[in-house]
This record gives C-alpha cells, structure tokens and sequence, in this order.
C-alpha cells in the first residue's frame, strides 16, 4: 500500500519543465532568405527554375534567364516586434514597429552575338547581377518597468563587486565606488556594503548645523553604525524635527521604514494639487570640507 501511496503522490507533485531544445536550436540555426513576393510566395523553390533575383542566393546560374536588365526592391511595410514581461505583479507590454527591404539589388543582361544569324562567339548572353537578399531577424524588445520595493541599483552593483578588489572595480562599480555609494567592510578589501544616501559618520554637532540652518522638521537616517545615536542626542535639543524615519533596524520613537514601507501604494498619479513647477522639494547640501556644508 506504502507503495502505491508513494507513487500516487510523486504523479500528483509532478511539474512540467520547458527549455530549448534541439529543434530550437536547428529552428534558431536557419537563415531563411527572404526575397521577392514571387520568391517568398514559392517559399523560395527558384534555385532550378530561375528567372528571380532572389535566387541568386540559393543558385547563380538562376539569373541566366535575364534577357533584359532588371532593378528590383521589396519593401517590408510593417515588421512588429511584440513582447511582454512582469516586474512586481505590473504587467508591461512592449512593442515596435520597423520598415524594412526584404531584397535590393539589379540584375545587368547583354546580348554577346549583335547577329544572332551570324554568331561570332558560342556564348549567346552574359549576366551579371548584385544585391542583398535580408535573412532572418531574430531581434525583439522587452521593456520592464515598475516600482522597486526594498531594493536599489546599488544593490546590484555591490553583489557584482563582491569578490573583486577595490583597485580592479570596473564600469558601474568603480562609478559607485568612487562616488560612495560602495564602501569596503572594514578590514576587507574585496567585501562591500552600500550605504544609503547621506553619510554615517555625522557627530551631534553636525545634526545641530543642519537642523538649525535649515530647519529641519523631519530626518530619514541610516540605522548602521552610531548614526542614528548622534542624531537623537541632537533631537533631545530640537524638538521641532517631528518626523523622524530609520531605515534598516527598528528604535523606539522612530518610525521603521523597512515595515512602513509597504503600507503605501506604489502608483503615484497626478492631480492638479501635485507639487510641481516652483514648489520646493528638496534641500541640497553642498560637500564642504570643513564639515559644515552651505545650504
């Protein structure tokens, strides 16, 4: 019976796998000339019968047919290219529509006996043609947007940095390292940790510039290190910084963002009270070196 149970069970959990094969591949391998409508609409069976430009690809001595020259084109009027992909539950379509020439190319005839009563050579008629005859094209787009939840860029460039020493960091890591946005974990030369947008080494009295300066009512700060223990010793003495936001560890009388986050929606529509135009957004520091930026 055990058996039975067994084998009852593995048909039920069952899964189907799908990947390329070898007929995928043998399909992908195939150039399949395109070419005239006539050579197209004969699904190019012109390499014995000649008398088309297009079989000149598959059989030269296809065009020994020409007794009179030829220019030919075959416009492709619309060629979409459609795709669609998922990216955090949003569905995004792509598409593309190209215009293109199946074929281009010219075929030249010239009649080598003038007298065909009077022939001066064996051969009757000389051809010579030239062109292109486009193949498949496998070319497609995809396009993937949406909002990102919990993650970064800077995500991504500090897993591909991992492993790799800070002087030999190339492309997107070495701009991210260069620009801060990658440090090394102390200690550790090819081990990274990305910090969030500002600076974990700010002291109470930086804090105390800033809020006063500025004045400040809300603070998103970086749970690593002691930051956000310099913070609160300077809210003690600024009470009007109301909001207080920390990213990465949870602490009492701060709101978690890690958690908070996902209670919002991720559609931001616009209406007419959106902010915009000479609305003030931002507040801008500027990277003195005295520790004490202009604002």
């Amino acid at each position: 019976m055990k058996k039975y149970f067994i084998l009852f069970a593995t048909v039920l959990l069952s899964v189907t796998a799908m990947a390329q094969n070898d007929v995928d591949a043998f399909r992908f391998s195939q150039v399949n000339w395109s070419g005239t409508a006539r050579f197209m609409g004969a699904g190019g069976a012109f390499g014995s019968i000649g008398g088309d430009f297009s079989a000149l690809a598959t059989n030269p001595a296809a065009i020994g047919l020409y007794k009179k020259d030829e220019i030919t084109f075959t416009p492709v009027v619309i060629n979409a290219i459609g795709s669609k992909s998922i990216y955090n539950g949003e569905e995004v379509p792509a598409s593309r529509v190209r215009y293109s020439l199946t074929n281009f190319g010219s075929v030249f005839s010239w009649r080598l006996n003038a007298d065909p009563e009077n022939p001066t050579t064996k051969w009757r008629m000389m051809q010579f043609g030239f062109g292109y005859n486009r193949i498949n094209d496998f070319n497609n787009l995809t396009s993937a947007t949406g909002m990102s939840n919990g993650s970064s860029w800077t995500n991504n460039v500090l897993n591909n940095a991992n492993g790799i020493n800070y002087s030999n960091l190339t492309h997107d890591g070495l701009a991210a390292w260069n620009t801060w946005l990658l440090d090394t974990v102390p200690g550790s030369h090819d081990e990274y940790r990305s910090y969030l947008s500002g600076t974990n080494l700010l002291q109470k009295h930086d804090f105390d510039y800033r809020f006063e300066a500025a004045g400040i009512t809300a603070i998103v700060c970086t749970g690593d290190g002691s930051t956000a223990d310099e913070a609160e010793k300077s809210l003690m003495e600024h009470p009007g910084v109301t909001l207080r936001i920390l990213v990465g560890a949870p602490r009492e009388g701060w709101h978690d963002f890690n958690t908070e986050y996902k209670m919002y929606s991720s559609s931001f529509p616009r209406t007419e009270d959106t902010p915009c135009g000479d609305d003030p957004m931002l507040m801008f520091f500027t990277s003195g070196t005295t520790g004490y930026p202009k604002i």
